[in-house]
């Protein structure tokens, strides 16, 4: 198993570098947001299986799983190094926004994409108003996110594939919407959702589903 993977799953909250824990990690600010896409294949809504296969080793859950692949991307920013990311994915029991779980928004923190843009300064309540500055991410036009319950819409959805575990044709999983070149949708909360998607689909419009990464 890769010394990072190690790493990430024993020790989180710690700095990874050269496999090995350093002082707590810092909280970023300003952070950085990017989209893993997975070299462009996308990911189905079975992301606890997709994360097992990839980076060959076990997830308890969807969320885990995600994170991890937030971690390995080869669309993951070089800079910096030690950076830590998580899943902008909820599932209501190993994430949610409110309550809060393992949520992974810090308040009042400068949020970037990859790009250098400002996509906005998260609030009191550790999430984003909408229009953002800029978009979340530049690279994926699709991204499971789980999130679509409740008035803001920052709460968990009902779908999502089984707690992120099932590519079933017959379930859906929510999901948001990253097109920054239509006026209707750039920046507005399509980003994070849109309605649902077939949790089998790993692209739509032959374009990758993936998942929207955030520096911790």
């Amino acid at each position: 198993m890769r010394s990072w993977l190690i790493c990430f799953l024993l020790i989180t909250l710690t700095a990874c570098n050269g496999g090995t824990s350093g002082s707590l990690l810092q909280p970023c600010n300003p952070c950085i947001i990017y989209g893993a896409t997975n070299k462009g294949k996308g990911f189905n809504g079975n992301i606890k299986m997709e994360a097992s296969i990839l980076l060959n080793t076990t997830f308890n859950n969807g969320i885990t799983a995600a994170d991890a692949l937030c971690n390995s991307d080869e669309s993951k920013p070089r800079l910096p190094t030690n950076a830590v990311y998580r899943a902008l994915l909820v599932d209501g029991v190993n994430r949610s926004w409110n309550p809060d779980i393992n949520w992974i928004i810090s308040p009042n923190t400068v949020y970037l994409n990859t790009s250098s843009s400002v996509i906005a300064t998260s609030t009191e309540s550790a999430i984003f108003s909408f229009p953002t500055e800029s978009n979340l991410v530049m690279n994926i036009q699709f991204a499971w996110t789980g999130l679509g319950g409740g008035s803001t819409l920052w709460q968990a959805g009902t779908d999502n594939c089984n707690n992120w575990s099932s590519s079933d044709s017959s379930l859906w999983g929510n999901s948001g919407y990253e097109d920054y070149l239509t006026p209707a949708y750039a920046r507005s909360i399509y980003q994070i959702y849109q309605g649902n998607m077939g949790c089998n689909l790993s692209q739509s419009s032959n374009l990758p589903i993936g998942l929207i990464c955030i520096q911790q």
